[in-house]
Order: C-alpha cells, then structure tokens, then sequence
C-alpha cells in the first residue's frame, strides 16, 4: 500500500442522483460448510498425532507412546497391539477393548475433530464415540465403551453420547444413546443406517479408509469419509434428566451425578435429509472422545489425530508451587465421593496462597481461560460466601516472605483473576460444579510459566480442567475469505510471522504453517466519519474516511449503499494528512492508532436526495487476504454540519 503525505478535497467523482450502477464483486462464504473439511481443520491445532511406525510390531498398544494421551482398556480377553504388513504399522485390536482420550472433555462452544486411518469388518461392533461422558456405574454396571448396554439394539453398548460405524462396504451406522425409563438400564439406542457410496461400489470393509468427525461445539457434527462429508448430526436442548438416579460413581449410589446432555438430536445424511430423530437424547454437553469394540477381530488403526482450536492443560503434567496444601490426585486416590474414577485434579485443601504451575505457555494466541472447579466438600452441606472463592492467573515472581506461598499482586504479576460474586449454597447431596471464564488482556505478549493461584478463603475446593481459549485461527486460510471479525471492541489486522506483529505471515515460506501470531486493533481504526461540502448549483459533497494503523494492508475500501444498491469503491493508497480548507487532520482523531487516512467522496448530490439515507462502512484486506469491515454509519446531507 501506498501513501501521500497531503490530501485535499477532490478525490473522485459519484453521481448520487442517477442510482449506482456498478457491478458488486463476488462475496465468498465465510459460514462453517460441511464440504470444506481442509479448511476447518487448516484453522485448529493438532492437540494429538500418532501413527505407529516407529514401534515394534507385537507390542502392546499400552506400551507405546500411543499411551501417553490415550487410556487403553481391555476386557473379556481384549487385546491392543502393534500389527505389520508390507503397507505399514497399525494398532490392531481383538475382542474386548476402548481407548479413551486421556484428561480431555470438550464442553460447549469448543470445536474439535477426530480423524483416523481404520479398517474394519462388516458390521463389525467398531465404534468411534464423542459427547459421551465420563465412563461411570448404571445401575450397578459399569457402562464401558464397549459394554452392552441392555436395550436390544443391535449395536447398543455404552452409556452416553453418539457413535459412528462401519455397516458394510456402502454404509455406516450412526446411533444416539437415549434417556429411556422403561430399559433396565435407562438406556436406549437410536440407529440411522446411511447409505455413503452406490450399491456395490463402496470398498469400506475392505480397505483403509480416513474417517473424520468435526464438533463445532454449537449443535453440530459433520462426518466425513476420505475428506467427503457423508453426515451431519444437529444437538441443541441441553438439560438434566431427574429421574435418572443411575448416573452414579461405584461408592455412592445412592447420591447420583447428574450430568448435563443434549436432548434433542437429528441424523441427517449428506443430501441434507433427516434420517434419525431423538428426544431425551444422551448426548454430553462435556463430552468424550473415546473407540470402543465389542467382541471384534481383526480391527485396525493409524494415523489418529485430535485437534482443537483450544490448549486443553493435562494437569496430570503440572506441578505444584509453594509450600501451600494442594494435591494432585485421580479419581482412585479419592476419598471424595464426587471425584471417584475422575481424571486427574487439583486440590486444594486450604485457603489462599497455592498455585499450580500450568507450564510454559504463550499467551499471544489466547483470549481467555476457563477453569472448571468443583466444591471439594463433596457431599456435605455448606455456603460458599461471595469473594470467598477466588482464582488469578499469574506469572513468575512475588513469593510472600512469611508463608514462601505465591500471592497475586496485580502490576507485578497478576494477568487477571475472577472471583464468585454471589453466595452458593450447597445441600448433602449436591456435587456442585461450575465453569467459569478469565479473560485475559488484549494481545497478551507473556510467555513463560503460567500460574492458576487459588486466592480464596473456602477450604477444599478442587480443579478439574483449565482450557486456554484460541483467539483466532491458528492457521491462515488459503484463499480470501469476506467476514466480520471483531473481538471485545477490537477489529482483525491480519496473521504475522513474528511476536510483533510487523511481518506478515506467508504460509508459503513459514517455517511452521500452523503458528501465526494473529493481531487485533482499536474499532475505532476502521470506522467511518462524514463530512459536507458544497457543490455546484446548490449540490452537495459528501467524504467518507477512515483509517488504517500501517502500511501492512493490500487494500482499503468503502461499502456504500443507497435505496437496496450497494458498491465498493477502494483504493491502494492513503495519506498521512487531510487539509480541510485552511485547517490540517491528523489520523489520531480516530484512535490513537491510526496513521494513515483513507478516502471516498460522492460528488453533486440533488437536493432531492439530501434526506435519502446513505449506509456505509469502511473495510481493509489485510496482508493474508482477509477482507474486515468496520461498523456501519448511517447518514444524509441534511443530518451532517
């Protein structure tokens, strides 16, 4: 982009009167389509890889490295282990079996996908499981991955969640558990069999081929198979069932967990065509990733990936800091009835000054930090008093002499903190839980080791994830996209190849694709102002302008609308000044940072169209192709000085 260092008045010519006639350019599709996979996944992380090649064939898939972020479970003379042939190395399991992400659930408004290379057999009782929860007793059963779960249906195992697949060469199964009073087990399974390929030309059970399941995380699941959408499964309703009192840990049946699902589901196929309608679904609002297998032979595995647009913290990888009583512990280690068979978390067993050391971390790709915390009294009754719970993220440094415990100390390292604003209180029976989100500052610069200090005075509270949330794509999309990009009064300026944002990022010659650092600025930069001025014969002028915070742009431009006709007028160059008649504008009038303008004025308005109402809004593509538009103004002659 260009610039001059004068501007004055005279810029172009537009005649108000006669309409707008120019042709619009074509506007790309910015919405989340189930036919653009690489895309969607070109913007997440990968949280998980493993493919198997570096093991020996014959060892168990527990024994790999596989394990690290998987829990292999085996049952019934289940096996799991590493199988070869003259294409490869693959995980092959037999019999009874689950793998189950390890510390991981995915809770509303976090997309994430699972893909993997499978191989399986017709109608085999292979199964690739989200939104269920965490494995638990029904019942006086432990509802596994794999276990039956009593309701008839062909396919039925599992207590939770939705589960795809393979049926035979051309078709795939995808089930719905259900909350089902009349089945002994209150559970039911609600089976769509969908129709993927042609008769007789599908090769499903005869080849590897790549399965994908795309979660957005706001009611909707897309399936793909070899990178084709094949599904689309909509969740919407989430609620508790009351009547469900088998949702229960094994040494406490009698004070149940209710957890939260989603009631109402619909199967779709890639036609769009409804295929499967659920009520009183069992569908996980904290959902888990998970494969299970039901007396199977010969099933085989590579090349699974988890990703996610999120930082999921293992807590099982902190550590403790201070002198502080906090514990990590599992679910096995618990005498807390809420905690038993749970991942691990942190506890902390008396008030203030405890920290967990989360790890190195960069927080210029994040925006805010949920933490989901738990009453640790488990099970007795009590009131947590407002401002008596209090959680602060904070950075190295400000140890308190006395106690060698860290403390929050906002200016010295202190990023941000929340803290319970209303009283809660907490029956025998309530397992209170709740999710709450940190925000962090703007275009946050801090990476090193990051902190959750517990500053409360409640005693026994516990932690059981901490989510660092994406601020944007990691990844720069291929192509140009037009979209509205805003965050907390800040609008996108494009992806960068380093901290400060100065280089633009090229996904052709970065040396890691997938780490763009991804800048913001003031929505005051790209807002519009207008001004008046006379023309001939009793006409008037009208200049729009705005600004831009560098020279790092391909373009900017207006989108004017007048009476349903809308243009775009733009321009590659802008100016350090506006002379107004005898008097000089500087940028800062729009924000301090602004540098430089950018204008568009129509030309010989008629009196006749002084009250007609002109919309506009300024827009900027930023150096990686990304069109943003500012807010919109609405203005006539007769309404400006």
């Amino acid at each position: 982009m260009t610039h001059r260092k004068r501007f004055f008045i005279r810029i172009v010519c537009w005649m108000l009167a006669i309409g707008f006639a120019a042709a619009l350019p074509a506007v790309a599709n910015d919405s989340e389509e189930s036919d653009s996979l690489a895309y969607l996944l070109a913007q997440m992380s990968v949280l998980s890889a493993y493919d198997f090649e570096t093991d020996t064939a014959g060892t168990a898939v527990a024994d790999t490295d596989f394990a690290a972020d998987w829990s292999i479970l085996l049952a019934g003379g289940g096996t799991a282990a590493v199988a070869e042939d003259t294409a490869g190395k693959y995980a092959k399991f037999d019999k009874y079996s689950a793998v189950e992400l390890k510390n991981m659930y995915f809770g509303p408004s976090e997309s994430y996908a699972v893909s993997y290379r499978g191989k399986f057999g017709e109608k085999g009782h292979n199964y690739l499981f989200v939104r269920g929860t965490q494995v638990l007793k029904r019942n006086g059963t432990v509802m596994n991955w794999y276990e039956s779960d009593g309701s008839g249906a062909g396919s039925g195992v599992g207590g939770s969640g939705i589960y795809f697949r393979v049926y035979n060469d051309d078709q795939i199964q995808v089930s719905v558990k259900s909350y089902d009073a009349n089945k002994g087990k209150h559970v039911a399974t609600n089976e769509a069999l969908l129709s993927v390929y042609p008769e007789g030309e599908g090769t499903l059970t005869a080849d590897f081929h790549t399965y994908t399941c795309y979660d957005n995380g706001n009611g909707t699941i897309w399936f793909y198979i070899d990178g084709e959408h094949k599904a689309t499964i909509l969740y919407s309703g989430a609620t508790t069932y009351a009547a469900d009192n088998y949702e229960t840990v094994a040494t406490a049946t009698a004070n149940p967990i209710h957890a939260s699902y989603y009631k109402d589901v619909a199967v779709l196929n890639a036609a769009g065509e409804t295929k499967l309608s659920v009520e009183n679904a069992l569908v996980a609002v904290e959902g888990r990733v998970a494969f299970g297998h039901r007396n199977v032979t010969n099933t085989y595995y590579d090349e699974i990936k988890v990703y996610t647009k999120d930082l999921k913290i293992d807590l099982s990888g902190t550590s403790k800091y201070g002198t502080g009583n906090l514990s990590l512990l599992t679910g096995d280690e618990s005498t807390k009835r809420c905690f038993v068979g749970m991942d691990t978390f942190a506890y902390f067993r008396n008030s203030g000054g405890m920290a967990l050391n989360l790890g190195t971390i960069d927080l210029s790709k994040y925006d805010r930090v949920t933490i989901t915390w738990w009453d640790a009294a488990c099970g007795n009754a009590r009131t947590l008093a407002a401002g008596n719970v209090n959680f602060a993220l904070t950075t190295t440094g400000a140890l308190d002499t006395t106690t060698n415990k860290q403390v929050e100390q906002a200016g010295v390292n202190k990023l941000a903190s929340w803290s319970l604003s209303a009283a809660k209180s907490i029956s025998a029976k309530d397992d209170f839980r709740s999710a709450e989100t940190i925000t962090l500052p703007l275009n946050s610069s801090y990476s090193g080791n990051l902190y959750l200090a517990y500053m409360g005075t409640t005693n026994a509270v516990a932690v059981s994830q901490i989510t660092l949330h994406a601020k944007a794509p990691v990844k720069v999309p291929e192509t140009s996209l037009w979209k509205d990009i805003s965050y907390r009064g800040n609008v996108f300026s494009g992806y960068f190849k380093d901290a400060a944002c100065a280089i633009p990022y090229d996904a052709g010659d970065s040396e890691d694709p997938g780490a763009a650092y991804v800048k913001f600025v003031d929505a005051n930069v790209l807002s519009v102002k207008a001004q008046k001025s006379d023309g001939t014969d009793g006409k008037k002028n009208i200049r729009f302008v705005t600004t831009v915070d560098s020279l790092n742009y391909k373009k900017v431009g207006f989108e004017i609308t007048v009476g349903g006709k809308t243009i775009f007028k733009e321009t590659t160059k802008v100016y350090e000044a506006l002379q107004a008649g005898t008097q000089q504008i500087e940028p800062g009038v729009f924000s301090s940072q602004s540098c430089y303008f950018a204008a568009y004025s129509l030309w010989e308005i008629p009196e006749s169209a002084f009250d007609t109402e002109i919309k506009v809004r300024a827009y900027w593509e930023t150096p990686n192709g990304i069109v943003v538009y500012g807010a919109y103004k609405t203005v006539t002659v007769n309404g400006l000085e």
